[in-house]
Protein backbone atom coordinates (compact mmCIF):
# COMPACT_ATOMS: atom_id res chain seq x y z
CA UNK A 1 0.00 0.00 0.00
CA UNK A 2 2.92 2.58 1.09
CA UNK A 3 4.66 2.00 -2.28
CA UNK A 4 1.25 2.24 -4.17
CA UNK A 5 0.30 5.75 -2.36
CA UNK A 6 3.77 7.20 -3.69
CA UNK A 7 5.96 6.90 -0.81
CA UNK A 8 9.53 6.62 -2.15
CA UNK A 9 11.15 5.90 1.37
CA UNK A 10 10.29 2.62 3.34
CA UNK A 11 11.42 1.06 6.60
CA UNK A 12 10.75 -2.17 7.24
CA UNK A 13 10.78 -2.79 11.07
CA UNK A 14 9.29 -5.96 12.57
CA UNK A 15 9.38 -7.74 9.61
CA UNK A 16 12.10 -10.24 10.55
CA UNK A 17 10.03 -13.52 9.15
CA UNK A 18 13.15 -15.39 10.40
CA UNK A 19 14.82 -16.13 13.61
CA UNK A 20 18.02 -16.51 14.49
CA UNK A 21 16.90 -18.62 17.61
CA UNK A 22 14.59 -20.81 17.37
CA UNK A 23 13.69 -20.42 20.97
CA UNK A 24 13.01 -16.98 20.35
CA UNK A 25 10.62 -16.61 17.19
CA UNK A 26 8.08 -14.17 18.60
CA UNK A 27 7.78 -11.56 21.13
CA UNK A 28 8.27 -13.14 24.25
CA UNK A 29 5.37 -11.14 25.70
CA UNK A 30 3.19 -12.78 22.77
CA UNK A 31 0.93 -15.81 23.42
CA UNK A 32 4.04 -18.60 22.84
CA UNK A 33 5.55 -17.50 25.98
CA UNK A 34 4.61 -17.85 29.75
CA UNK A 35 7.33 -15.96 31.83
CA UNK A 36 9.60 -15.76 29.05
CA UNK A 37 9.52 -19.22 28.67
CA UNK A 38 7.88 -20.84 25.09
CA UNK A 39 4.59 -23.08 26.15
CA UNK A 40 5.69 -25.42 23.64
CA UNK A 41 8.33 -26.40 21.20
CA UNK A 42 7.46 -23.65 18.25
CA UNK A 43 10.22 -25.12 16.41
CA UNK A 44 9.09 -28.50 16.00
CA UNK A 45 5.27 -27.88 15.63
CA UNK A 46 5.59 -24.95 12.98
CA UNK A 47 8.25 -27.24 10.90
CA UNK A 48 10.62 -24.16 11.04
CA UNK A 49 13.77 -26.36 9.85
CA UNK A 50 13.46 -24.57 6.47
CA UNK A 51 17.24 -22.16 5.88
CA UNK A 52 17.29 -18.76 4.50
CA UNK A 53 19.55 -16.36 3.32
CA UNK A 54 19.75 -13.73 6.76
CA UNK A 55 19.92 -9.74 6.16
CA UNK A 56 23.00 -9.40 8.60
CA UNK A 57 23.90 -13.28 9.32
CA UNK A 58 24.95 -16.06 6.22
CA UNK A 59 21.32 -17.74 7.10
CA UNK A 60 18.19 -17.55 9.48
CA UNK A 61 15.52 -20.34 10.07
CA UNK A 62 12.41 -19.92 9.04
CA UNK A 63 8.69 -21.45 8.20
CA UNK A 64 6.99 -21.83 5.16
CA UNK A 65 4.19 -19.04 6.11
CA UNK A 66 7.19 -16.61 6.48
CA UNK A 67 8.99 -17.60 3.32
CA UNK A 68 5.76 -17.22 1.66
CA UNK A 69 5.35 -13.15 3.04
CA UNK A 70 8.95 -12.54 1.95
CA UNK A 71 8.65 -14.03 -1.90
CA UNK A 72 5.19 -11.64 -1.60
CA UNK A 73 7.33 -8.69 -0.34
CA UNK A 74 9.85 -9.30 -3.01
CA UNK A 75 7.47 -9.00 -5.74
CA UNK A 76 5.73 -6.37 -4.14
CA UNK A 77 9.46 -4.35 -3.86
CA UNK A 78 10.40 -5.09 -7.40
CA UNK A 79 7.23 -3.07 -8.85
CA UNK A 80 8.43 -0.17 -7.66
CA UNK A 81 11.85 0.36 -8.73
CA UNK A 82 12.39 3.95 -7.95
CA UNK A 83 11.45 3.38 -4.13
CA UNK A 84 14.05 2.86 -1.45
CA UNK A 85 13.17 -0.01 0.71
CA UNK A 86 15.32 -0.79 4.04
CA UNK A 87 15.12 -3.59 5.65
CA UNK A 88 16.15 -3.14 9.46
CA UNK A 89 15.26 -6.73 11.27
CA UNK A 90 18.23 -9.07 12.13
CA UNK A 91 16.09 -11.62 9.91
CA UNK A 92 15.56 -13.28 6.64
CA UNK A 93 17.15 -11.10 3.32
CA UNK A 94 14.16 -9.59 1.34
CA UNK A 95 15.59 -9.30 -2.35
CA UNK A 96 15.16 -5.53 -3.09
CA UNK A 97 15.55 -4.05 0.01
CA UNK A 98 18.84 -2.79 1.08
CA UNK A 99 19.74 -3.89 4.69
CA UNK A 100 20.40 -1.02 6.95
CA UNK A 101 21.49 -1.42 10.62
CA UNK A 102 18.63 0.69 12.91
CA UNK A 103 21.60 2.74 13.94
CA UNK A 104 21.92 4.30 10.91
CA UNK A 105 18.33 5.69 10.10
CA UNK A 106 18.29 9.27 9.21
CA UNK A 107 15.20 10.69 10.07
CA UNK A 108 15.20 13.94 7.59
CA UNK A 109 11.29 14.69 7.85
CA UNK A 110 9.93 17.09 9.90
CA UNK A 111 7.01 16.98 12.17
CA UNK A 112 4.66 19.19 9.80
CA UNK A 113 6.21 16.38 6.90
CA UNK A 114 4.52 14.09 9.25
CA UNK A 115 1.13 15.69 9.53
CA UNK A 116 0.88 16.83 5.90
CA UNK A 117 1.63 12.73 5.26
CA UNK A 118 -0.67 11.38 7.49
CA UNK A 119 -3.51 13.45 6.36
CA UNK A 120 -3.56 12.71 3.05
CA UNK A 121 -3.61 8.71 3.83
CA UNK A 122 -6.77 10.02 5.95
CA UNK A 123 -8.48 12.47 3.57
CA UNK A 124 -7.48 11.60 0.22
CA UNK A 125 -5.60 8.63 -0.51
CA UNK A 126 -9.09 6.69 -0.95
CA UNK A 127 -11.73 7.24 -3.29
CA UNK A 128 -15.50 6.80 -1.57
CA UNK A 129 -17.44 3.64 -3.36
CA UNK A 130 -20.62 4.78 -5.26
CA UNK A 131 -23.38 2.86 -3.23
CA UNK A 132 -25.70 2.22 -5.89
CA UNK A 133 -22.75 0.94 -8.71
CA UNK A 134 -20.88 -1.11 -6.11
CA UNK A 135 -23.77 -2.99 -4.85
CA UNK A 136 -24.96 -3.76 -8.33
CA UNK A 137 -21.99 -5.14 -10.29
CA UNK A 138 -21.05 -6.76 -6.68
CA UNK A 139 -24.70 -8.54 -7.04
CA UNK A 140 -24.66 -9.32 -10.75
CA UNK A 141 -20.82 -11.19 -10.11
CA UNK A 142 -21.60 -13.03 -6.47
CA UNK A 143 -24.88 -15.40 -5.89
CA UNK A 144 -26.02 -14.87 -2.33
CA UNK A 145 -27.76 -18.05 -1.90
CA UNK A 146 -24.91 -19.99 -3.77
CA UNK A 147 -22.38 -18.71 -0.93
CA UNK A 148 -25.10 -20.13 1.51
CA UNK A 149 -25.34 -23.51 0.08
CA UNK A 150 -21.57 -23.92 -0.42
CA UNK A 151 -20.95 -22.67 3.51
CA UNK A 152 -23.83 -25.48 4.09
CA UNK A 153 -21.86 -27.86 1.72
CA UNK A 154 -18.54 -26.86 3.56
CA UNK A 155 -20.12 -27.51 6.88
CA UNK A 156 -21.44 -30.90 5.43
CA UNK A 157 -17.29 -31.93 5.27
CA UNK A 158 -16.63 -31.74 8.98
CA UNK A 159 -19.12 -34.23 10.28
CA UNK A 160 -17.67 -37.19 9.71
CA UNK A 161 -17.60 -40.34 12.44
CA UNK A 162 -14.30 -42.35 12.68
CA UNK A 163 -11.79 -39.78 12.65
CA UNK A 164 -7.95 -40.60 12.26
CA UNK A 165 -4.61 -39.51 11.13
CA UNK A 166 -5.48 -40.34 7.29
CA UNK A 167 -8.74 -38.88 7.91
CA UNK A 168 -7.83 -35.40 8.83
CA UNK A 169 -5.28 -35.18 5.78
CA UNK A 170 -8.14 -36.40 3.29
CA UNK A 171 -10.16 -33.77 4.79
CA UNK A 172 -7.87 -30.99 4.90
CA UNK A 173 -7.56 -32.26 1.05
CA UNK A 174 -11.16 -32.14 0.65
CA UNK A 175 -11.66 -28.63 2.00
CA UNK A 176 -9.09 -26.98 0.15
CA UNK A 177 -10.44 -28.65 -3.00
CA UNK A 178 -14.00 -27.35 -1.44
CA UNK A 179 -12.41 -24.13 -1.75
CA UNK A 180 -10.71 -24.03 -5.48
CA UNK A 181 -13.73 -25.00 -6.81
CA UNK A 182 -15.74 -22.10 -5.37
CA UNK A 183 -13.28 -19.96 -7.03
CA UNK A 184 -13.30 -21.61 -10.05
CA UNK A 185 -17.31 -21.49 -9.92
CA UNK A 186 -16.72 -17.32 -9.85
CA UNK A 187 -19.88 -17.03 -8.33
CA UNK A 188 -19.56 -17.29 -4.71
CA UNK A 189 -17.57 -14.73 -2.41
CA UNK A 190 -17.23 -17.97 -0.35
CA UNK A 191 -13.50 -18.70 -1.45
CA UNK A 192 -12.40 -15.02 -0.35
CA UNK A 193 -13.74 -15.87 2.86
CA UNK A 194 -11.69 -19.25 3.29
CA UNK A 195 -8.84 -19.24 1.32
CA UNK A 196 -6.12 -17.73 3.41
CA UNK A 197 -7.27 -20.07 6.36
CA UNK A 198 -6.20 -23.10 3.74
CA UNK A 199 -3.75 -21.20 2.18
CA UNK A 200 -1.53 -21.30 5.23
CA UNK A 201 -2.67 -24.33 6.79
Amino acid sequence: FALSAGFKQLYLLGIDLGFVDDKYHHSQYSGYYENGLELYSYATRANSSLLVRGNFRPYVSTKYEFNLARKVLEKAISAFPKADVFNLNDGAFIDGALSLSPDEVLTLSSSDDKKRALDWVINKAHNPILDKSFKSKFDTRFNNAMLINEVQGFTNLLFNEGITKERIKRLVELQREFVVDSFLNRHSIFFFFFFFFFFFF
